[in-house]
């Protein structure tokens, strides 16, 4: 599958009526959506954002039409749910995005018949590898996309930008900046497994009383999160 950044995923999406968003653990698929959220709403997009798992497509109904339409009572009776006055909505802005949806089984082809066949909404799928494992077993049209971690030089520019955000001065060199091979390495390229690596380097850094992280800190670092079986000697 191509390779893409997140902002050429997020530009794709809105092109096809259901995107499956799927990746490993701390890949950065959240922070994926919340990207995604922010573009629609720019555009003038209406999200139902769900995230938890509930036990059956009514509820989900529920949910999308409370987040979607607030205004309208709560109908239980799901055959209601967007019937009547929503029948004369124009949904071609709505957007209805299901995070952790590897969680569901036999319901994504419920979910899927009813948030897509039934109405055109622009529905996204957002979990693990698994999702997409289910949704071609339920023989289901949906665009695909995998999240992959970062490269070397992404995780640079991550590492790059998180220390901007809390306030590193630009024309400081950065305790990173010896040793963001061996990060990469040992993290895979996982903003999560970064952002672990990185705080525990520099709790080690502050230990040692120096400003500039090492190799061999981050094959300390590695040890004390778990996280020692990439990098290299």
């Amino acid at each position: 599958m191509e390779r893409k950044t997140v902002n050429e995923i997020i530009r794709s999406v809105v092109g096809y009526d259901v995107y499956g968003i799927y990746g490993e653990a701390g890949v950065g698929k959240t922070c994926f959506v919340f990207d995604l959220m922010q573009k629609l709403k720019v555009e003038g997009w209406k999200i139902a954002y769900l995230e938890e798992q509930y036990k059956d497509t009514y509820s989900i109904i529920d949910a999308v039409e409370k987040q979607l339409f607030p205004e309208l009572a709560v109908v239980p009776d799901v055959s209601n749910a967007f019937g009547g006055v929503l029948d004369t909505v124009d949904l071609s802005k709505y957007a209805v995005i299901i995070d952790n949806a590897d969680m569901y089984d036999e319901m994504l082809k419920e979910i899927y018949l009813m948030l897509h066949q039934a109405y055109p909404l622009l529905l996204v799928l957002v979990g693990r590898e698994q999702l997409q494992e289910k949704i071609v077993k339920n023989n289901l049209e949906v665009k695909f996309q995998e999240i992959y971690p970062l490269t070397a030089k992404e995780t640079k520019a991550y590492i790059d930008d998180c220390m901007r955000v809390v306030g590193f001065p630009k024309d400081k060199i950065s305790p990173f900046s010896d040793c963001i091979k061996e990060i990469h390495e040992v993290t895979r390229g996982i903003p999560f497994r970064i952002n672990i690596v990185c705080e525990t380097l520099l709790e080690i850094a502050y230990n040692r009383g120096v400003k500039i992280v090492s190799k061999d800190m981050v094959r300390e670092a590695a040890k004390q999160v778990a996280f020692n079986n990439n990098i290299k000697n």
